[in-house]
């Protein structure tokens, strides 16, 4: 409901009841779980907030857990698939405080986990989705370098491999919108070239935000405002597209 003040106090609460529990029975894997979980969903609420630094602080604290957890039960699987995870968050706050070269190495280290989990554990579809967000994100990190190239063939990589939910094709927009303005800026290539792959670029954006908004993303303020599209804002597809999503909007209330 966008209450992140709310949800901080009550989780601020919940942590207050689990860590007393801890404190009188430190060795009951649950309650290590339902730590670190309360400590990501307290991340999140930062991280709506815009309290990047705080929500790395609380990534932290999950990630943390799930290693301790990781060692100390080697026989449970799923701990080392939430060390995957609780790196991918972290990428996911270290990357909107503008720490590229953290937020990669943590999303390196998600993808190594959690393909070492899905070798072992294939119908897994919560940490495959774990897994193809970390690498649409790091991919996001190579475009913000300017290293659109490098991001476009991880992009295609991720494309070819399995059909994508809702979100990830959300996220595939924003890719190829910051491969578009990369491209623009990439003083290395001519500009008839500059001007086709920023073209090339922008089209796939648009098509895969046509194809988030017809599964679901329906939240324009997010799409009229994220930084990630500012490469689509002036297209004349793109005013359409969000033209006709309020529409849709409209029509379904």
């Amino acid at each position: 409901m966008g209450w992140s003040a709310k949800a901080e106090a009550v989780l601020h609460e919940a942590l207050s009841v689990q860590e007393r529990l801890l404190r009188d029975f430190p060795d009951v894997p649950e309650y290590q779980e339902n730590l670190a979980e309360t400590h990501a969903s307290l991340g999140n609420a930062h991280h709506s907030a815009g309290q990047d630094a705080q929500a790395e602080a609380d990534c932290r604290r999950v990630l943390e857990t799930y290693q301790k957890l990781a060692r100390a039960h080697t026989d449970v699987p799923l701990y080392a698939a939430q060390v995957g995870s609780g790196y991918f968050r972290l990428g996911v706050a270290e990357h909107a405080q503008g720490k590229l070269d953290a937020a990669q190495a943590s999303y390196d280290e998600a993808i190594k986990a959690l393909e070492r989990f899905l070798e072992r554990q294939p119908r897994s579809p919560q940490q495959r989705n774990f897994l193809r967000n970390a690498r649409i994100n790091r991919a996001n990190v190579f475009a913000t370098r300017g290293d659109h190239a490098r991001a476009a063939q991880e992009a295609e990589a991720i494309a070819g491999k399995e059909e994508l939910i809702t979100l990830s094709l959300y996220n595939m927009a924003c890719l190829y919108s910051r491969c578009a303005a990369a491209a623009a800026k990439d003083a290395k290539l001519p500009l008839a070239d500059r001007t086709k792959l920023q073209e090339q670029y922008a089209g796939r954006a648009i098509e895969y935000l046509r194809q988030s908004v017809a599964k679901g993303v329906h939240n324009l303020t997010i799409i009229k405002t994220d930084p990630d599209l500012d490469a689509l804002r002036g297209r004349e597809d793109f005013k359409k597209l969000v033209e006709e999503a309020e529409k849709k909007i409209k029509g379904e209330k």
